[in-house]
């Protein structure tokens, strides 16, 4: 159940964080967003949370969390919509991961704590 949660709150803060940047700037469709964020958010807890986080402490896990955000972004958004070369997704990837690592250093804390 602890897990769950923290699926959730995850999820919840990513796909608000990817609403403003890929949504607004880049005018990518909610449901695209929610997809991308659920990619996202899978692929980081299992890695980033479970993985990294016990066995190398949340400076190292926010990193991986960044880098990972970064491509996951970067690629799903080429994957998932029909986005022109002349749009800077690259920089929109970095925005939002910028946010998504400064969330992950409390969401790190909360995970040591509670789950």
């Amino acid at each position: 159940m602890k897990h769950i949660v923290a699926l959730l709150i995850k999820y919840t803060a990513i796909t608000a964080v990817l609403l403003m940047v890929l949504g607004i700037f880049q005018g990518i469709s909610i449901p695209r967003v929610l997809l991308i964020s659920l990619f996202l958010t899978g692929a980081a807890y299992l890695i980033g949370d479970l993985f990294i986080l016990p066995k190398y402490g949340n400076m190292i896990a926010t990193m991986a969390d960044f880098g990972l955000s970064f491509f996951g972004i970067w690629l799903l958004t080429s994957l998932f919509t029909n986005l022109d070369a002349t749009r800077n997704i690259g920089l929109s990837s970095f925005l939002a991961a910028l946010i998504i690592g400064g969330m992950e250093i409390f969401f790190h804390i909360y995970m040591k704590r509670l789950v």
